[in-house]
Protein backbone atom coordinates (compact mmCIF):
# COMPACT_ATOMS: atom_id res chain seq x y z
CA UNK A 1 0.00 0.00 0.00
CA UNK A 2 1.34 3.42 -0.92
CA UNK A 3 1.47 5.99 1.91
CA UNK A 4 0.96 8.95 -0.45
CA UNK A 5 -2.22 10.81 0.39
CA UNK A 6 -4.87 11.68 -2.16
CA UNK A 7 -4.05 15.37 -1.73
CA UNK A 8 -0.38 14.78 -2.54
CA UNK A 9 -1.27 12.72 -5.62
CA UNK A 10 -3.63 15.38 -6.99
CA UNK A 11 -1.16 18.18 -6.29
CA UNK A 12 1.46 16.36 -8.26
CA UNK A 13 -0.70 16.45 -11.41
CA UNK A 14 -2.51 19.74 -10.86
CA UNK A 15 -1.30 22.69 -12.93
CA UNK A 16 0.70 25.17 -10.88
CA UNK A 17 -1.26 28.08 -9.52
CA UNK A 18 -0.02 31.25 -11.14
CA UNK A 19 0.57 33.93 -8.54
CA UNK A 20 1.58 37.49 -9.28
CA UNK A 21 5.21 37.77 -8.35
CA UNK A 22 6.97 40.77 -6.90
CA UNK A 23 9.37 40.68 -9.85
CA UNK A 24 6.46 41.09 -12.29
CA UNK A 25 5.01 43.92 -10.22
CA UNK A 26 8.35 45.77 -10.20
CA UNK A 27 8.83 45.20 -13.94
CA UNK A 28 5.33 46.50 -14.67
CA UNK A 29 5.95 49.48 -12.38
CA UNK A 30 9.08 50.20 -14.44
CA UNK A 31 6.96 50.06 -17.58
CA UNK A 32 4.47 52.49 -16.00
CA UNK A 33 7.30 54.88 -15.15
CA UNK A 34 8.86 54.54 -18.60
CA UNK A 35 5.53 55.14 -20.27
CA UNK A 36 4.52 58.17 -18.22
CA UNK A 37 5.91 60.87 -20.58
CA UNK A 38 4.58 58.94 -23.60
CA UNK A 39 1.12 58.68 -22.01
CA UNK A 40 1.04 62.38 -21.15
CA UNK A 41 2.07 63.38 -24.67
CA UNK A 42 -0.21 60.76 -26.28
CA UNK A 43 -3.24 62.00 -24.36
CA UNK A 44 -2.93 65.43 -25.99
CA UNK A 45 -1.84 64.61 -29.53
CA UNK A 46 -4.31 64.70 -32.42
CA UNK A 47 -1.95 63.47 -35.13
CA UNK A 48 -3.12 60.65 -37.40
CA UNK A 49 0.21 59.00 -38.15
CA UNK A 50 0.46 55.29 -37.26
CA UNK A 51 2.81 55.94 -34.33
CA UNK A 52 0.47 58.65 -32.99
CA UNK A 53 -2.47 56.22 -33.16
CA UNK A 54 -0.45 53.66 -31.17
CA UNK A 55 0.58 56.28 -28.64
CA UNK A 56 -3.01 57.50 -28.24
CA UNK A 57 -4.15 53.93 -27.66
CA UNK A 58 -1.34 53.55 -25.13
CA UNK A 59 -2.29 56.79 -23.37
CA UNK A 60 -5.94 55.78 -23.23
CA UNK A 61 -5.03 52.42 -21.72
CA UNK A 62 -2.44 53.97 -19.40
CA UNK A 63 -4.88 56.37 -17.74
CA UNK A 64 -7.66 53.76 -17.33
CA UNK A 65 -6.48 51.03 -14.95
CA UNK A 66 -8.57 47.87 -15.11
CA UNK A 67 -8.10 46.64 -11.56
CA UNK A 68 -6.75 47.58 -8.14
CA UNK A 69 -3.22 46.33 -8.90
CA UNK A 70 -3.01 48.54 -11.99
CA UNK A 71 -4.36 51.49 -10.02
CA UNK A 72 -1.70 50.95 -7.33
CA UNK A 73 1.02 50.71 -10.01
CA UNK A 74 -0.21 53.91 -11.65
CA UNK A 75 -0.25 55.73 -8.29
CA UNK A 76 3.22 54.47 -7.43
CA UNK A 77 4.53 55.46 -10.85
CA UNK A 78 3.16 58.98 -10.48
CA UNK A 79 4.71 59.34 -7.03
CA UNK A 80 8.05 57.59 -7.51
CA UNK A 81 9.09 58.43 -11.08
CA UNK A 82 11.56 61.20 -10.14
CA UNK A 83 13.35 58.96 -7.63
CA UNK A 84 13.40 55.97 -9.96
CA UNK A 85 14.65 57.93 -12.96
CA UNK A 86 17.46 59.57 -10.95
CA UNK A 87 18.42 56.21 -9.39
CA UNK A 88 18.52 54.57 -12.83
CA UNK A 89 20.58 57.46 -14.17
CA UNK A 90 23.13 57.04 -11.39
CA UNK A 91 23.27 53.23 -11.77
CA UNK A 92 23.72 53.24 -15.52
CA UNK A 93 26.03 56.24 -15.51
CA UNK A 94 28.33 54.38 -13.11
CA UNK A 95 28.04 51.18 -15.15
CA UNK A 96 28.30 52.60 -18.71
CA UNK A 97 29.15 56.30 -18.47
CA UNK A 98 32.95 56.11 -18.63
CA UNK A 99 32.97 53.75 -21.62
CA UNK A 100 30.35 55.87 -23.40
CA UNK A 101 32.40 59.01 -22.69
CA UNK A 102 35.47 57.39 -24.24
CA UNK A 103 33.53 56.25 -27.32
CA UNK A 104 31.54 59.39 -27.97
CA UNK A 105 33.52 62.12 -26.24
CA UNK A 106 30.39 63.06 -24.29
CA UNK A 107 31.26 63.95 -20.67
CA UNK A 108 29.40 62.31 -17.78
CA UNK A 109 27.60 65.53 -16.85
CA UNK A 110 26.30 65.89 -20.40
CA UNK A 111 25.17 62.24 -20.41
CA UNK A 112 23.25 62.86 -17.20
CA UNK A 113 21.48 65.87 -18.70
CA UNK A 114 20.79 63.93 -21.91
CA UNK A 115 19.25 61.02 -20.02
CA UNK A 116 16.88 63.31 -18.15
CA UNK A 117 15.92 65.15 -21.36
CA UNK A 118 15.39 61.88 -23.21
CA UNK A 119 13.13 60.61 -20.45
CA UNK A 120 11.06 63.78 -20.21
CA UNK A 121 10.81 64.36 -23.98
CA UNK A 122 10.54 60.83 -25.35
CA UNK A 123 10.10 58.36 -22.48
CA UNK A 124 13.55 56.78 -22.86
CA UNK A 125 14.69 55.32 -19.56
CA UNK A 126 18.43 55.42 -18.79
CA UNK A 127 19.13 51.77 -19.71
CA UNK A 128 17.81 52.39 -23.23
CA UNK A 129 19.92 55.52 -23.54
CA UNK A 130 22.93 53.21 -23.60
CA UNK A 131 21.27 50.23 -25.32
CA UNK A 132 20.29 52.40 -28.31
CA UNK A 133 23.64 54.24 -28.11
CA UNK A 134 21.92 57.60 -27.93
CA UNK A 135 25.03 58.99 -26.24
CA UNK A 136 26.79 58.94 -29.63
CA UNK A 137 24.59 61.61 -31.14
CA UNK A 138 21.47 62.32 -29.19
CA UNK A 139 18.56 63.23 -31.40
CA UNK A 140 15.22 63.51 -29.63
CA UNK A 141 13.15 63.16 -32.81
CA UNK A 142 14.93 59.91 -33.64
CA UNK A 143 14.24 58.58 -30.15
CA UNK A 144 10.53 59.35 -30.58
CA UNK A 145 10.46 57.02 -33.58
CA UNK A 146 11.12 53.99 -31.39
CA UNK A 147 8.18 51.99 -30.07
CA UNK A 148 9.19 50.83 -26.61
CA UNK A 149 8.14 47.59 -24.96
CA UNK A 150 5.62 49.26 -22.67
CA UNK A 151 3.99 50.96 -25.66
CA UNK A 152 3.96 47.79 -27.70
CA UNK A 153 2.30 45.78 -24.96
CA UNK A 154 -0.41 48.29 -24.13
CA UNK A 155 -0.55 50.22 -27.42
CA UNK A 156 -0.10 47.88 -30.40
CA UNK A 157 -1.62 44.88 -28.70
CA UNK A 158 -4.53 46.91 -27.36
CA UNK A 159 -5.28 48.19 -30.89
CA UNK A 160 -5.06 44.65 -32.23
CA UNK A 161 -7.40 43.32 -29.53
CA UNK A 162 -9.95 46.06 -30.18
CA UNK A 163 -9.79 45.41 -33.93
CA UNK A 164 -10.58 41.74 -33.28
CA UNK A 165 -13.50 42.73 -31.03
CA UNK A 166 -14.98 45.03 -33.70
CA UNK A 167 -15.43 42.13 -36.09
CA UNK A 168 -18.92 40.72 -35.93
CA UNK A 169 -18.69 36.97 -36.33
CA UNK A 170 -21.73 35.09 -37.54
CA UNK A 171 -23.55 32.91 -35.04
CA UNK A 172 -21.91 29.81 -36.55
CA UNK A 173 -18.41 31.03 -35.73
CA UNK A 174 -19.06 32.51 -32.28
CA UNK A 175 -17.86 29.45 -30.29
CA UNK A 176 -14.72 29.36 -32.42
CA UNK A 177 -14.21 33.12 -31.90
CA UNK A 178 -14.59 32.75 -28.14
CA UNK A 179 -11.95 30.02 -28.18
CA UNK A 180 -9.59 32.22 -30.23
CA UNK A 181 -10.19 35.14 -27.84
CA UNK A 182 -9.13 32.91 -24.94
CA UNK A 183 -6.05 31.76 -26.82
CA UNK A 184 -4.78 34.61 -29.01
CA UNK A 185 -2.07 34.04 -31.62
CA UNK A 186 1.48 33.57 -30.35
CA UNK A 187 2.76 37.10 -31.05
CA UNK A 188 -0.23 38.78 -29.45
CA UNK A 189 -0.10 36.40 -26.48
CA UNK A 190 3.55 37.27 -25.79
CA UNK A 191 2.85 40.91 -26.35
CA UNK A 192 -0.02 41.10 -23.89
CA UNK A 193 1.66 39.08 -21.16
Amino acid sequence: MNNVSLLERTQRFAPPVERPRAKDFVRDLGYQIGGLPVAVRGAFTRETSPEAVIRRAYAKRYWRPRNAAELVRLGLALVTWPIVVVALEIMFLVKNGAAAARQSGRPLVRQTIDQLKFYLCTGVLPPWYYIFELHRGPEYNQARDFIYRWEARAGCCECSRKARERRSPSSATRPFSRNIARRPPFAVHNCSR
